[in-house]
């Protein structure tokens, strides 16, 4: 097999490479449509589009590309959503793969393969968000780009910023690479192929968008307030490599600079500076965006590949190959997360727990992400089962005059209440401002929150502290069992 691996024009690695990703997605591609809020919200858009004709972005300022491809399925269940995802990630890695040959790089296979196993890919690859697709159209288009074919290097970037828009601005750091490695005139050229391409096809599918809502469409959601300095951190670090992977980034670092500061993992060749000066662009343009809005370790996704790639000139063959074998079963191992019993995950008696942030961590040796990921939702999707056979319990009657403010829960709840045909949609309210929760109690409405809501729709509506709580009753008291397990 080692010999086969070895052969640079055999099939055998890259067809290896697509069955070990794909395979290992499958056994979570059934579950839901995922853990964040915003993978629900996309087949209510979906759903919502074919209703009413008119184009719904699940969220602004919209993943029209992204969302073209869950009209084709849109009735099909979690499953089908969630596998385009995986598919992504595929296209993703063999991208990576191929990239490593192009620049004429060995260690093609364990690099994709630490790339589909970084722990925050993984998990994105199994549930309906934008992240790998993006991430699969972008490593095309550099690959294109490497290839010299300006034209496929626009239309590929075009297809990921029509996934997400922030991705346009790598045609910054894309330009610079043909600055390096191309003659003045043909500099010229590429780059304006690249970027016309990438501007015409990107309006194109931002069309819809653009005609629907103007100059607001280009508007992000900021739903709650800014992270305290302990998530923001996290979120950058432990929620994109795990653990063991950034203990083996920073081991492997100290390593090379006190031992082997001067002997690298190929040295010399000439796209040891490129690559660090890309990497190095990348991750500050992305730094600058995350520090805007620190809420998702996914937003860091982009800078991936670049970052391994950095690694790979930077560390020597040792080293490198230690990192990967981290990062690869980080995703199994040392899994850091909420101990919450609505949104948690589930953890074995081994690990330990700890407060941070006004929260209760645990780090478990035994599980990894991916399990802690997989038990997440499951917790989610119970919770709300429970919240929705809690509502369905009540007389009719008094359903009718119930308002529920949900929150994060409210894209699941409302995806759930459509798929049971149950006609609740009426009953689950996102966050309220105070004129709202003032008419509804005028009308006769009985209004409740979920769990840590009260204190969200204060701050998300610009309220006094407590308002929402002085005016609503606590959902779980007045519903849920007190006999449910904590």
């Amino acid at each position: 097999m080692f010999s086969i691996l070895k052969k640079s024009n055999s099939l055998f690695q890259p067809i290896l490479l697509a069955a070990i990703i794909l395979l290992s997605r499958l056994p979570f591609l059934g579950l839901g449509y995922g853990a964040e809020e915003d993978s629900w919200g996309t087949p209510l858009a979906i759903w919502n589009t074919i209703e009413t004709d008119t184009y719904e972005p699940s969220r602004l300022p919209g993943h029209p590309v992204q969302e073209a491809f869950y009209l084709l399925v849109a009735y099909s269940g979690p499953f089908a959503f969630n596998i385009f995802s995986a598919l992504a990630c595929v296209g993703a890695c063999l991208a990576f793969f191929y990239i490593f040959k192009k620049l004429n790089f060995q260690n093609g296979f364990i690099s994709a393969l630490a790339l589909g196993f970084t722990p925050v890919i993984y998990i994105s690859s199994t549930y309906t968000i934008d992240y790998c697709l993006t991430l699969c159209f972008l490593l095309w288009a550099f690959y294109f780009l490497l290839d010299e074919k300006p034209l496929l290097t626009g239309i590929f970037l075009a297809l990921a910023v029509g996934c997400r828009i922030t991705t346009g601005i790598m045609i910054l750091p894309f330009c610079l690479w043909l600055y390096t490695f191309s003659p003045r005139d043909k500099f010229i050229k590429s780059s304006l192929q690249i970027f016309g391409t990438m501007t015409i096809l990107g309006c194109l599918a931002y069309w819809p968008l653009i005609y629907n809502f103007g100059y607001r469409f280009f508007h992000y959601y900021d739903l709650f307030p800014y992270p305290p300095i302990e998530k923001i951190i996290y979120k950058a670090s432990f929620g994109v490599w795990g653990v063991l992977g950034l203990l083996g980034i920073i081991s492997a670092s100290i390593s090379q600079l006190i031992f082997f500061r001067n002997r690298t993992i190929e040295n010399p060749t000439i796209y040891k500076k490129p690559l660090i000066a890309l990497f190095a662009i990348v991750f500050f343009l992305f730094l600058s965006s995350y520090i805007r809005l620190p809420q998702k370790s996914g937003y860091w996704i982009t800078v991936i590949p670049f970052a391994i790639l950095f690694l790979r000139v930077w560390l020597n063959q040792m080293l490198y190959t230690f990192t990967c074998i981290c990062i690869i079963a980080s995703s199994f191992f040392f899994s850091l997360g909420l101990t919450d019993s609505y949104r948690g995950s589930e953890y074995s008696r081994h690990a330990t727990t700890f407060s941070s942030a006004g929260q209760t961590i645990f780090l478990d040796p035994i599980t990894g992400p991916m399990y802690a990921d997989y038990t997440k939702r499951v917790n989610k999707e119970k919770f709300c089962e429970e919240v929705i056979n809690s509502m369905l319990s009540q007389p009719k009657d008094s359903l009718e005059k119930q308002v529920l403010i949900c929150g994060w829960w409210y894209n699941e709840l409302m995806t759930e209440s459509k798929v049971r045909k149950l006609k609740l949609e009426k009953n689950f309210g996102f966050y309220l401002p105070k004129r709202n929760i003032l008419d509804l109690k005028k009308e006769g409405k009985t209004l409740y929150f979920l769990p840590e809501q009260a204190v969200f729709n204060d701050q998300y509506s610009g309220m006094e502290d407590g308002f929402t709580a002085k005016t609503a009753g606590d959902f779980e008291e007045a519903f849920i069992s007190s006999n449910r397990p904590q």
